[in-house]
């Protein structure tokens, strides 16, 4: 398994406004074009670390968990409408998260995914992502 350098582009809009971060980081790409993992260790600053795991299933869907001192498992898939779980040590949110694309050029080599969805708190519109990981 060869390590990889993946840079990841959060775009969020809320109603107060846009916020982008970018991050690189070192990581771990398995599996085929159709069916794929992401792995990488994400440090939010302050000594909050997560380890992060995407899987991709048919080009379709994609599960981002995160595991540490932030947890999450959301699931992006076009056209549905997942309940996530969002764990920070103040304390958990369930979430609503409702796909609006998805689009996966990932092949043995690397390349892009990119996921666009919309969060929601008890079923009020919070926020859209747009997601885009390069692996290279």
């Amino acid at each position: 398994m060869k390590e990889r350098t993946i840079r990841i582009t959060d775009l969020q809009s809320t109603f107060e406004g846009e916020d982008a971060v970018e991050i690189t980081t070192k990581g771990y790409l398995r599996g085929d074009p159709e069916n794929y993992m992401i792995s990488y260790n994400e440090d939010y600053g302050g000594g909050m670390k997560s380890k992060t795991v995407i899987r991709v299933q048919n080009r379709k869907c994609a599960s981002i968990v995160r595991r540490g001192d932030i947890t999450t498992e959301i699931t992006v898939e076009k056209g549905k409408r997942h309940n996530c779980q969002y764990s920070t040590p103040y304390g958990d949110l369930m979430m609503g998260v409702y796909g609006l694309g998805l689009k996966s050029e990932v092949g043995e080599n690397g390349g892009e995914l990119s996921l666009d969805y919309t969060i929601d708190f008890n079923g009020e519109l919070t926020a859209q992502k747009k997601m885009r990981i390069t692996i290279s």
